[in-house]
């Protein structure tokens, strides 16, 4: 069983249900076109390319690395 909320409403089904449900949206939704692992890789790229853009967090600072003489 599978237990989440959608909407405001408490959802429970199967894992069954769950995975057809997510086979019937993608059949919907796709349109047939292209490749879904060229669309992935070219997503991946893009979020990772918005990633080297963004500031550091405020927070983080660099790692200090000393060495010691014996």
């Amino acid at each position: 069983m599978v237990v989440y909320v959608e909407d405001g409403r408490v959802v429970i089904e199967t894992r069954e249900q769950l995975a057809q449900r997510i086979r019937r949206e993608i059949a919907e939704s796709w349109t047939g076109e292209g490749s879904v692992v060229d669309e992935l890789i070219a997503d991946r790229r893009a979020e990772a390319a918005r990633e080297d853009h963004r500031p550091a967090h405020p927070l983080a600072s660099p790692v200090m690395v000393y060495e010691l003489d014996p």
